[in-house]
């Protein structure tokens, strides 16, 4: 698939962007529909960061985002979206229910991000509105502005035309990586920016100490490490750069595009990964994971992996070391159950 560059961009009209993606948002059935706007909404408070959205008002566009996927899943929130409501307007327009003129917005939200939030809720509060903010959302796509691109918009529009697919992507075979090439580059670095932004709105900037990927990526390309599962349709679904050395094979920068997650496609990599060290001789597959993530490290554990060792420190340089044997070898912890800073026997 070919990159646009921003002479392509230029030529489109967000105008025309945005009435496809309203008309697409519209033919989406209520759970998939719901899961799109709760992306969206996503994407609006990450992009109105860099405003120094304070944290209260974080929270509460993440509450909404959260019960906008709860109701997705078919869970009733009427009651909670209510409540949420409530919390929402008197966070960010205080006195609006005594107000008897309509002002002009003056909050503290960015107003895009106001009307949307606003909308989602309406949605969530009665099930006879569905559908009513797919027009405001993607308005607030087209009117998006960035004081260094004049595209953003339509960069914008055109991410979020991606996400509002009829159907989820399917992955040609979880267990059939293939080496990356030099013109994967671009996708593999959108993967990964995207799976960091991911992390951060769980609360897990971690990925945001790595600045230096747009130049590790192409390296590791070239070295032949970085692996890329693909698509039926030849998008980039997942990642994953593995080295090896006399201990075993290295797993890092493994990512699952966050609206793939859900289909045991990082355990089953990690089941390739093995296989290939296995294949490649070597007894272990490791991979380093940072400390502050308990859901990490559970995950791990359920993909048979085990703690070797964790060295404390700052954010950029502490990590735990997880192990597992890879497939076909038996594993005998010769070697290999000491701390970082112990030398081999």
């Amino acid at each position: 698939m070919r990159t646009r560059t921003d002479a392509d961009l230029a030529q489109l009209e967000p105008d025309h962007l945005r009435a496809q993606l309203t008309a697409r948002l519209r033919t989406l059935p209520p759970d998939a529909y719901l899961r799109c706007v709760a992306a969206f909404l996503t994407e609006y408070r990450r992009l109105y960061r860099d405003g120094a959205l304070a944290e209260q008002y974080t929270r509460i566009v993440n509450a909404i985002v959260a019960l906008a996927v709860r109701a997705a899943s078919g869970e009733p929130v009427h009651a909670l979206a209510d409540a949420l409501d409530r919390e929402f307007t008197a966070l960010t327009y205080p006195g609006l229910e005594h107000d008897s003129q309509i002002q002009p917005y003056d909050g503290p939200l960015p107003l895009d991000l106001y009307i949307a939030c606003g909308a989602v809720l309406s949605e969530l509060t009665d099930e006879a509105n569905r559908y009513s903010s797919a027009n405001t959302i993607t308005q607030g796509a087209a009117d998006y502005e960035h004081p260094h691109d004049r595209l953003a918009a339509t960069r914008l529009l055109l991410t979020f035309l991606d996400r509002a697919q009829p159907s989820q992507p399917v992955v040609a075979d979880p267990l059939s990586p293939r080496l990356a090439a030099p013109d994967d580059v671009p996708a593999v670095l959108d993967l990964l920016d995207r799976t960091a932004t991911w992390l951060q709105w769980q609360g897990l900037p971690d990925w945001l100490t790595w600045p230096d990927r747009h130049d590790t990526v192409p390296t590791s390309i070239e070295r032949g490490e970085l692996w890329l599962l693909t698509t039926t349709t030849g998008e980039a679904a997942a990642t994953a750069t593995l080295t090896t050395d006399d201990e075993g094979t290295h797993v890092s920068r493994l990512a699952v595009r966050p609206d793939l997650h859900g289909q045991a496609i990082g355990a089953r990599l990690l089941t390739w990964a093995a296989a290939n060290a296995h294949r490649n001789g070597r007894p272990l597959l490791r991979m380093a994971a940072w400390p502050r993530q308990p859901a990490l490290h559970a995950y791990l554990r359920r993909q048979g992996f085990r703690e070797l060792w964790t060295v404390a420190g700052p954010p950029a340089v502490s990590r735990t070391l997880f192990v597992r044997r890879a497939t076909g070898s038996r594993w005998t912890g010769n070697g290999f159950d000491r701390s970082p800073d112990q030398p081999q026997q």
